[in-house]
C-alpha cells in the first residue's frame, strides 16, 4: 500500500511554507521593493502553486502531472490493489 496519506502532508507542508514565503514577499512589497515581489510573486511563487493542485489562479497548466494528481493517482492504484485482495 502506497502512503498516500504522508505526501497528502507533504503537499499541505510545501502549500503553508509557500504562503509563509509570500507573507516575507508581502513585506517586501511594502518595502517598496515592488519589482523583486512581483517576480517572486510571478515565478516562483506561480510555479509552485501551479506544480501543487489543479486548483490555482494562473492561466495555463504545467505539461506534466501535479502532485495533487500523482496522488489521487496513487489512490486509485491503492483502490484496485484492496479490490484483488478482497
Amino acid at each position: 500500500m502506497i502512503d498516500t496519506y504522508r505526501l497528502e502532508e507533504i503537499r499541505e507542508e510545501i502549500e503553508m511554507l509557500r504562503e509563509e514565503a509570500m507573507d516575507i514577499m508581502h513585506e517586501v512589497h511594502r518595502s517598496g521593493e515592488v519589482i523583486i515581489y512581483e517576480r517572486a510573486y510571478r515565478g516562483w511563487n506561480a510555479e509552485i502553486e501551479v506544480a501543487l493542485s489543479r486548483s490555482n489562479q494562473w492561466l495555463g497548466q504545467i505539461s506534466m502531472d501535479t502532485l495533487e494528481q500523482t496522488i489521487e493517482a496513487l489512490e486509485a492504484l491503492n483502490n484496485e490493489d484492496e479490490e484483488e485482495a478482497a
